[in-house]
C-alpha cells in the first residue's frame, strides 16, 4: 500500500512538472503590410509613321472675278487694240491714258537724227583724230548707228500704224535695200569698192529723202542737213584699236 502512495505521488509530481515545463501555446501574430509596386519601365519607342496617302483630285475652279474697271470709262482690252492698229490712229486714240505715255515721232526723230549725226563723224574719222588727219572711217560704227536707226523706227511704226506705210518706204530707199542706201554704201565702202564720196552721196540724198516726208507731213519747218559738229562730244570715232 505504501508502494501505491509512492507511485501516485510520483505520478503527480510528474504531471505538474510536465505542465510546468510545456506551458500554453502562444496566439498567433498578425500579418505583416503588403509591399509597395516596384516602379513602371520605361516605354518602347514610337512605331515609324505609315505613307502619305495620294492627295484628292483638284477641286473644281473658282467663278471669274467680275470684270476691272474700263479705260476712259469702260474701254475693253479688244477696244484698245482695235485703237491702236486702226490705220487712221483711231478717233479716240489720243484720249486713252496707255497711248498717252507711248513715244511718238518727235521722241523717235531726237534719237534718229542723234544716229544720223553719228554715223557721219564715224564714217570721217581720222588717224589722229582731228580733222585734218588722215582718213581713217570707222565703217562698224557706221553700220551700227543705221542698224539702230531701221530699230528706233520700228517704234515709230508700231505707236504711229498710220505713218507705217511712209517709214517702211523711206528705209527701203535710203537705208537698207536700194542699192545706193546707207546701208549698202557703207557695207561696200568696208570691202574697198565704194569711197567715202559715195557715203557722202548717200547720206546727202537721205536728208532730202527726210526733208521730202518731214513736208509731206506737215513739218515742213523742219529741214535736216549735214551735221557741223558732233552730237556726242566724248566718243573717239576712230573707236578702239
Amino acid at each position: 500500500m505504501r508502494n501505491g502512495y509512492w507511485l501516485a505521488i510520483a505520478t503527480l509530481i510528474g504531471a505538474t512538472a510536465l505542465g510546468a515545463c510545456k506551458g500554453s501555446a502562444g496566439n498567433n501574430g498578425t500579418t505583416g503590410p503588403e509591399g509597395t509596386a516596384g516602379p513602371a519601365g520605361p516605354a518602347g519607342p514610337a512605331g515609324t509613321a505609315g505613307p502619305q496617302g495620294p492627295a484628292g483630285p483638284q477641286g473644281p475652279a473658282g467663278p471669274q472675278g467680275p470684270a476691272g474697271p474700263g479705260v476712259d470709262g469702260g474701254v475693253t482690252l479688244s477696244q484698245v487694240q482695235d485703237l491702236f492698229q486702226a490705220p487712221d490712229g483711231g478717233a479716240n486714240k489720243s484720249n486713252l491714258d496707255l497711248w498717252l505715255i507711248q513715244p511718238g515721232g518727235g521722241t523717235v526723230m531726237i534719237e534718229y537724227a542723234n544716229r544720223f549725226n553719228n554715223m557721219w563723224w564715224a564714217a570721217h574719222a581720222t588717224a589722229d583724230g582731228t580733222p585734218s588727219g588722215t582718213s581713217t572711217p570707222n565703217w562698224d560704227m557706221v553700220l551700227y548707228q543705221i542698224k539702230e536707226m531701221t530699230e528706233i523706227q520700228e517704234v515709230f511704226e508700231t505707236t504711229r500704224p498710220g505713218a507705217a506705210a511712209l517709214l517702211k518706204s523711206f528705209e527701203g530707199s535710203y537705208l537698207t535695200t536700194a542699192a545706193n542706201s546707207l546701208d549698202e554704201v557703207a557695207k561696200a565702202a568696208k570691202a574697198g569698192t565704194k569711197t567715202l564720196a559715195d557715203f557722202e552721196a548717200a547720206y546727202d540724198a537721205t536728208s532730202g529723202g527726210c526733208n521730202v516726208c518731214h513736208g509731206a507731213t506737215g513739218h515742213k519747218y523742219v529741214k535736216i542737213m549735214r551735221p557741223t559738229a558732233p552730237a556726242l562730244d566724248n566718243v573717239d570715232w576712230r573707236g578702239q584699236p
